[in-house]
């Protein structure tokens, strides 16, 4: 919505603004600015070495996609705060003195009506329970089994806590207890139970591991027949910060191909949609690769910076792209055409991504840990987007030319002209505006000289309208004509 609004203003509002209060017309300044004269710099020494500039850019990206793997995805909800925070002190003393804040449930569940009220499956919860306490990283653990030997020691009246010998004392202490009071720990037919463990990991990253750790016992040692699933508050937020992750990577994946296929469409060419992705996709490499040798996880606050900066960055891309194409009509000197484009794109790209950097490294200012990550991170692959534009694409633009669909659409061709030409035999007519689009469309008055007699040259001439007069002229001055030319045929200089 906000990007809508932006646009609309641009359009509307902008305009009649200058209209009004614009004041008289800037006569143009043939002197070049600072970003100016800084990129015509990194052009000039990058396209003079293109090949090593590729090459250097390409074992940057590699060094960093390598670094890339070393990301994880870990949400740490405490570790957003100072150590020394009220809120990390006051979760510390909880932890201390009762147990921790954070709580997961494994649910043991056999479908069975009454599998519960036997010592059989009561006992594979207590090692189930028992392991968990050697683990030494959960503070406590909740379940019916517990109750169950609690009541079996006072009715007994033992000093140790111990399972009952048989089934029936099981069923014959609930039948003086009300099920209220396990209620939250078994289900009324006694079919599932749940065991409630009580913890301080903040890390998700951590929780997970020692989470397959409990399931590697219940799998390999365990071997019990009973149906195990883990659930509760911290799982369920392990698995939420796990699908953000992976919704924003396929958000990312979407929003590469989005672009690639709608830069494709406009210049009606593959490359244009490769050139439009590769000097974005470099940013978010590198900010992937600083992310992993950095050991900044991937949380609910970084996870966003990429998708939300290659949106950003993009729009540097295609407004280069677009200002290249319009310097390359009516000219076969590439290298000319880009360094006009740099010198014209230089100001506003250079001005907007500084901005734009600078805007989101002031949030490195928070004391909230995602918002810092989010901002400097950001910053970075602004920078770095800009970086891109000025050195990689210009690189890549060399090797290529570009066409728009809205030249090719507003190309109006007569229909002979595209049936009897020899030259563009075998075309469809869309073939052949790309054809003619590639070159530039000249006029020419009456008497003009098109190919001068003993003149060297590299063009070919396709008429579109009107004749060409072939003509010889003898040493004695005299002139003959020797034929004429029209729209089917082509001139070659």
């Amino acid at each position: 919505m906000g990007l809508l609004i932006n646009f609309l203003i641009t359009v509307l509002f902008i305009p009649a603004y200058l209209q009004l209060f614009g004041g008289t017309q800037a006569k143009l300044s043939s002197t070049k600015n600072y970003y100016q004269k800084f990129a015509r710099g990194i052009f000039t020494v990058v396209i003079r070495f293109k090949r090593t500039t590729l090459l250097l850019l390409f074992f940057t990206a590699g060094f960093f996609l390598w670094g890339s793997q070393f990301l994880q995805v870990n949400n740490n909800t405490l570790g957003y705060f100072a150590k020394d925070s009220e809120i990390n002190q006051r979760a510390e003393l909880i932890h201390k003195h009762l147990s921790g804040m954070q709580t997961f449930s494994i649910i043991l569940d056999s479908a069975i009506e009454g599998t519960f009220l036997k010592v059989k499956y009561l006992e594979d919860v207590r090692q189930l329970q028992q392991f968990i306490e050697q683990c030494n990283v959960f503070d406590k653990s909740f379940s019916f089994t517990d109750f169950i030997m609690l009541t079996n020691k006072i009715m007994e009246g033992t000093d140790d806590l111990s399972m009952p010998d048989e089934d029936d004392l099981i069923e014959a202490y609930m039948s003086f207890v009300q099920f209220s009071a396990v209620k939250n720990y078994v289900s009324g037919d006694f079919s599932s139970t749940r065991i409630l463990v009580r913890h301080n990991l903040s890390s998700s990253r951590q929780l997970d591991s020692e989470l397959l750790a409990i399931r590697q016992f219940i799998d390999q040692q365990l071997k019990t027949n009973l149906t195990v699933h883990f659930t509760g508050e911290s799982v369920l937020t392990n698995r939420a910060t796990d699908s953000m992750a992976i919704g924003q990577i396929q958000s990312l994946l979407l929003m590469v191909i989005v672009i690639f296929l709608l830069v494709s469409l406009l210049f009606i060419d593959i490359r244009a949609g490769l050139l439009a992705i590769v000097p974005n996709i470099f940013p978010v490499i590198i900010l992937f690769g600083v992310m992993g040798y950095f050991n900044i996880p991937l949380d609910t606050g970084t996870t966003m910076v990429a998708v939300i900066a290659l949106g950003i960055c993009v729009d540097d891309t295609i407004h280069f792209l677009s200002r290249n194409h319009h310097f390359t009509r009516g000219t076969q000197d590439v290298e000319k055409a880009l360094l006009k484009t740099v010198e014209h794109e230089a100001t506003p790209i250079i001005t907007t991504s500084a901005g734009l950097a600078l805007g989101f490294y002031t949030l490195t200012l928070s004391s909230f840990l995602p918002v810092v990550y989010f901002g400097a991170l950001s910053a970075l692959v602004m920078l770095l987007a800009m970086f891109s534009t000025f050195v990689l694409t210009p690189v890549l633009l060399s090797y290529t030319r570009l066409i728009t669909v809205w030249d090719v659409l507003s190309l109006n061709l007569k229909s002979n002209v595209l049936k009897k030409s020899v030259f563009f035999k075998g075309l469809r007519n869309f073939e052949i505006k790309k054809a003619i689009l590639t070159g530039n469309i000249l006029q020419f008055s009456e008497g003009d000289i098109l190919v001068e007699q003993g003149q060297d040259g590299n063009d070919m001439y396709v008429i579109l309208e009107g004749l060409a007069v072939i003509s010889r002229k003898e040493k004695d001055g005299s002139v003959y004509t020797i034929g004429e030319m029209g729209r089917e045929n082509c001139l070659v200089k």
